[in-house]
């Protein structure tokens, strides 16, 4: 798209929102062409803005949703399908694709589409290759990218254009589906809709346990300008606020003329804004985590200390299922399939006391003798006594040193490259390698956050001797003693 193009289409917008959309804009912004950072349209701030002031305010009827949009108005029984029996996405999937490809420059939303990234510069892993997605290995968002998902919501969205007779719809592509659905992924707000009252009326009874407007209470809408904001989870220093009738943009900090205004997408770490939104923050998001497997724990249970791997799966098997060790643990389960370990050096405790407990269990003597009921009720005794020392920020040296193993055993699944410093001029943005780099920005984000977890062991937990904990849990001796042996002792008296 050429200069002048862009341009013009960012203009027709801005005169759409204040002339049409009867949104109010601030004079102190103004909606500026970054593409020559790989950031496309963004807000700038043109005078200082103090905190708390209004940066602009978009009323709720110049959203676009299923309650808005031209599709829900050709019948009331359409309408009423779209918000009580129909999926959040599939919903506003095709209301886009009915304003996008059915009425096109008739629709009212026609300048904001325009303004629509180009398929080209979309990101989101969806748009990668086989063989890209192999630079995320082992990032666990290889199994979060979603493409057996979205072939059967491609699918949900062809019965439905049928069931609504959309016949200048029947020939909407995949290509076309996953273009919207990724908009709709990249820029979409979930809008309470409690204050719609022309959506009272209609009916919630029958809805098949379907995830609809009317059964959750949001509406998922496209929010023209709002979305124009780039997200920085360090640099945040905007909002949107919810009214009754309008939603407001709010500087939620001062904002120095020529600087950014920056929105925040959520809780993310880079892998998730990489999947969603088709970016990385380059320096790590603020959200960053690693993942460690519950098979890499077991494994490394056997090979650091050497816990045969039947007893680890076994401990295993009775912690995730026992009635008793789940009183103990308030109902939060200790067995995950993953633990996050996260930049700022927070680490699960449930995987601390796993551990604890593993490495506990196997100084039990002849405790591979016990039988289940005498082997849960050892091991409810020591969950106890783990979760007591782990909750006072303490755990046993043995604890450590497989915590240790652990880290290190899952760093080994990653590229030498992941553990490299990058300057910021290694990632060049407009070249044929920036997925490649995007995706070592992602492996970088993750080992960074196993690192820290484990420093922050080092830091913050006092290492106590394992024998003194173990002769903590082995106070009440006959409860952690095979029933044979209690046999024995009875028929000696």
């Amino acid at each position: 798209m050429g200069l002048q193009t862009f341009d013009v289409k960012t203009q027709q917008f801005l005169h759409w929102l204040r002339n049409d959309a009867n949104v109010q804009i601030s004079e102190k912004i103004d909606l500026v062409d970054l593409r020559s950072e790989n950031q496309g349209r963004c807000v700038i701030a043109t005078q200082n803005i103090s905190s708390g002031e209004v940066l602009f305010e978009i009323p709720r009827d110049s959203l676009l949703n299923v309650s808005t949009s031209s599709l829900a108005q050709i019948s009331p029984q359409i309408r009423e399908k779209l918000v009580t029996a129909v999926g959040h996405w599939e919903g506003l999937v095709l209301s886009i694709l009915y304003e996008y490809k059915v009425l096109r420059e008739r629709s009212r939303w026609w300048p904001y589409f325009e303004v629509f990234p180009d398929i080209n510069d979309m990101n989101n892993l969806m748009y990668w290759s086989n063989d890209e997605i192999q630079f995320l290995k082992p990032s666990p968002v290889l199994t979060r990218i979603g493409r057996d998902s979205a072939k059967v919501m491609y699918q949900q969205i062809l019965n439905l254009i049928e069931e609504f007779q959309l016949q200048e719809l029947n020939a909407v592509t995949w290509e076309e589906f996953v273009y919207v659905a990724s908009v709709i992924m990249a820029y979409s707000f979930d809008m309470e809709c409690n204050d719609f009252k022309d959506l009272e009326s209609l009916s919630d009874d029958e809805d098949n346990g379907v995830s609809s407007v009317s059964r959750d209470g949001f509406l998922k809408s496209m929010v023209p300008l709002a979305d124009m904001l780039n997200s920085d989870t360090h640099l945040c220093n905007a909002k949107l606020m919810y009214s009754t009738s309008s939603l407001t943009m709010t500087a939620v900090s001062d904002i120095p003329a020529g600087h950014q205004v920056f929105n925040i997408y959520g809780d993310h770490p880079n892998a998730e804004i990489l999947r969603r939104y088709g970016y990385v923050e380059w320096t790590g998001s603020k959200f960053d985590f690693g993942e460690i497997p519950l098979e890499i724990i077991s494994s490394a249970a056997n090979q650091c200390f050497g816990i045969p791997i039947e007893f680890v799966e076994k401990v295993i098997e009775i912690i995730r299922d026992s009635e008793k060790i789940e009183q103990l643990t308030e109902c939060e389960p200790i067995i995950l399939d993953y633990y996050d370990c996260y930049v700022d050096g927070q680490v699960l405790p449930e995987s601390i006391t796993l551990i604890q407990v593993l490495v506990t269990a196997a100084q039990i003597p002849h405790i591979d003798t016990f039988d289940y009921e005498n082997l849960e009720g050892c091991l409810q005794r020591i969950t106890k006594k783990a979760i007591q020392i782990v909750g006072n920020g303490k755990m046993t040296k043995r604890c450590l040193r497989l915590c240790e193993y652990i880290v290190n055993e899952r760093l080994k699944d990653y590229p030498s490259h992941a553990f490299r410093e990058m300057s910021p001029d290694h990632f060049e943005i407009h070249n044929d390698f920036l997925r490649q780099r995007m995706a070592e920005c992602v492996l970088k984000s993750e080992v960074r956050s196993i690192q820290n977890c484990f420093q922050s062991l080092e830091r913050n937990y006092r290492i106590i001797e394992d024998q003194k904990f173990l002769g903590n849990v082995m106070k009440r001796g006959l409860e952690s003693k095979p029933k044979s042996q209690r046999q024995v002792k009875r028929a000696k008296r």
